[in-house]
């Protein structure tokens, strides 16, 4: 099985995806944008972040 999963990692098509949490330009264009971005970054830091209570500290 493992075999079969290296197999495929190792396809052109696999590294060929769309990237994921790719901010686009207009995101960070402006204070509004960046300052959401920075508290939803922040916002996982406070002990939860909605995968219930094993994250909290």
């Amino acid at each position: 099985m493992l075999s079969v999963v290296l197999l495929y990692a190792c396809k052109k098509e696999f590294l060929d995806g769309p990237a994921q949490g790719v901010l686009d330009e207009g995101t960070l264009g402006n204070q509004a944008g960046v300052e959401a971005t920075l508290i939803a970054a922040y916002s996982f830091l406070d002990g939860y972040g909605g995968f219930g209570d094993w994250g909290g500290a």
